[in-house]
């Protein structure tokens, strides 16, 4: 059976994103603010489960896939009950609220290491982050402890790795700056002294390497609402950190005065950035893939905690290119934007890249499912027979065809002997 969002095409359509995203499964995908990372020769993405009005039921999940188009719901690997706050705190029954999780994978231990956002229920008042691990890319996590990574109170944050294999947190503090630091070589600490500090109110940081240069992507602080997104770019960690603009072109006028608002730069397309992920294609091409959120897709505004609205929440993805291959502009742009593409198709990840750095840890995985084949017309339904069976159903206001099936006359055909209908009354 052919994917909703996949059309034959072949092209990838961001518009059933905006609305909802379904697995292989035909289930609504709910992994929100995560990330992607790569091994065993498989996409495999964590995110938070749906923003339930209980923050007890709230967990991390994980999806896998061969192609960053077809997801499959590997289930629920960090349960809210699994989670100890501070000092081994345990929840109140409203739970914890466990936001952004990012996952890498520390060749040292052999062992996939999660790192999120931690905060008691809606109060937000820990402000702490919580450290799980597994020896599989989507297992069951086993919860570490929560900290505060340098000593800091910190909110929103993602993690990063570099070519050399060095690992950052990447965190917003207080909402007063961002700051990164290294993690210890286990990857289940941070340092205590920040390797670069950008002091700017911002949140939802995404730390990316491009063309040689660390990029910085980050929104404003406008709680659940959207707002102009910021890059910030360097030649080292350490920085300095240059503003080089809204990476978000403004989109064309066609639409209406919603649509066109969703697609503006002043809201970054109506989203929040969560992850751009970094890596080669098939055509041995590298790709920046940004991933956001929508968390109220529909428009309404949310500046508390919790929001109805966030039941609703739904993805967006686009490419950050470069503005030559993006779209002409008479000022200066960034080094990479992003232009809405309506429809479109992420590049699929070369075989190196799916391997990922756990691929000498391999185990075996169940096969992924195919590619859906285009399903054939369904045959024309040949006429029903005029039989006795056709004119009892037809006299009823249910289908003629499902009290047929009700009965077991196949196709309808003439009843016969074949007994009595509803309960004793003769057909």
């Amino acid at each position: 059976q052919a994917m909703p969002w996949l059309e034959s095409a072949r092209h990838f359509s961001v518009a059933p994103m905006l609305r909802r995203w379904h697995d292989v499964a035909g289930a609504r995908i709910h992994a929100h603010g995560g990330g992607i990372f790569f091994a065993h020769g498989r996409s495999w993405w964590v995110g938070e489960t749906e923003k339930v009005s209980a923050d007890s039921s709230h967990g991390i999940a994980c999806y896998s896939s061969v192609d960053l188009e077809r997801w499959r719901n590997e289930g629920i690997v960090l349960h809210n009950s699994d989670v100890r706050g501070l000092g081994g705190e345990v929840a109140s029954s409203s739970g914890w609220v466990m936001e952004r999780p990012k996952v890498l994978f520390n060749a040292r231990t052999g062992l996939f290491v999660m790192w999120f956002h931690l905060e008691r229920s809606r109060s937000y008042s820990l402000n702490a982050a919580g450290v799980a691990t597994s020896s599989t890319p989507c297992g069951r996590y086993s919860f570490r402890h929560a900290l505060r990574p340098g000593g800091l109170r910190s909110f929103d944050a993602t993690l990063f790795q570099d070519s050399h294999r060095l690992a950052y947190r990447v965190q917003d503090v207080e909402h007063k700056a961002v700051v990164i630091l290294r993690l210890s070589a286990d990857f289940l600490n941070a340092s205590a002294a920040p390797v670069s500090v950008l002091h700017e109110r911002r949140e939802a940081p995404c730390l990316f390497r491009w063309a040689g240069r660390y990029h910085l992507l980050t929104s404003g602080l406008t709680w659940w609402n959207p707002n102009p997104a910021a890059l910030h770019v360097a030649d080292s960690l350490r920085g300095p950190w240059t503003h080089v603009g809204n990476p978000f072109l403004q989109s064309p006028a066609g639409g209406g005065p919603e649509q066109r608002g969703k697609r503006a730069a002043a809201t970054s397309f109506h989203s929040q950035p969560a992850f751009v992920l970094v890596y080669t294609s098939e055509r041995q091409e590298q790709v920046a893939l940004l991933m956001a959120d929508r968390w109220c897709p529909r428009g309404e505004r949310c500046s508390q905690p919790w929001c109805t609205c966030l039941l609703q929440a739904t993805y967006l993805w686009q490419q950050l290119l470069p503005p030559a291959a993006a779209a002409r502009s008479a000022a200066p742009l960034p080094p990479l934007v992003v232009a809405w593409k309506p429809r479109w198709r992420p590049p699929a990840p070369h075989q190196s890249t799916l391997a990922g750095v756990a691929a000498a840890t391999q185990t075996a995985l169940p096969p992924f499912p195919p590619s859906p084949p285009q399903p054939p017309p369904p045959p024309p339904s040949p006429p029903p027979a005029p039989s006795v069976c056709h004119t009892w159903c037809t006299s009823h206001p249910e289908p003629w065809e499902q009290r047929c099936r009700w009965q077991a006359c196949a196709a309808c055909e003439p009843c016969g002997d074949r007994g009595s209908i509803g309960g004793g009354r003769r057909s």
